[in-house]
């Protein structure tokens, strides 16, 4: 009843405000504990894409408040907090991988790199709510992890155009796949 929701919150603001910091903060931590014990980046980035998802598809009333935009400043100033850890631990995860680290990105460049993946996979998430019936979630995961993938073959053509050629060095890692591969070496 309304009486007994004010007798623990002083108001709308503050309930809102619970809802959304206890949705997130239980989002986070599912994130982080299907991350662990993850073998690089790929699975790491996969398992945590699942985990959020799944969060989101048993809580899409949650998930929407967490995505609301407010006008309260304490609840943007929270949001805002809460967005910013999130890239911060996107960039982390992605510091600590040691494909990555080869890459020798400084800190302003991981954390661009939280940011831009943070977007899209909010972005994502808002039309999988609105549109679940349409993918399962697995889906969902795959089709983000591919995202990378047909950007790299876009610039590619562009690059080629620009006698410019790209190549995968090192060693041929499993977790790439062989159609990408094929297409990176045709590009030579």
């Amino acid at each position: 009843s309304k009486a007994l929701i004010y007798e623990h919150f002083s108001g709308k603001s503050d309930l809102y405000a619970h809802i959304h910091r206890t949705s997130t903060y239980e989002h986070f931590r599912r994130v982080l504990a299907a991350t662990g014990g993850a073998n690089g980046s790929v699975e790491q980035m996969e398992r945590g894409l699942s985990a959020y998802l799944e969060f989101i598809g048993e809580h899409p009333d949650r998930w929407r408040v967490i995505q609301q935009e407010v006008s309260d400043p304490e609840i943007i100033a929270q949001d805002h907090s809460i967005q910013k850890l999130a890239e911060h631990t996107i960039a982390g995860m992605l510091a600590a991988d040691p494909e990555i680290a080869r890459q020798k990105l400084n800190e302003d460049q991981l954390e661009l790199l939280g940011v831009m993946i943070n977007g899209a996979i909010a972005r994502a998430s808002d039309w999988w709510v609105d549109n679940e019936s349409a993918m399962a979630r697995e889906e969902v995961v795959r089709y983000l992890m591919r995202f990378n993938e047909s950007l790299l073959l876009r610039r590619r053509d562009e690059l080629h155009d620009l006698d410019v050629r790209v190549r995968v060095v090192g060693r041929r890692d499993w977790r790439v796949p062989r159609r990408l591969l094929r297409h990176i070496d045709d590009s030579v």
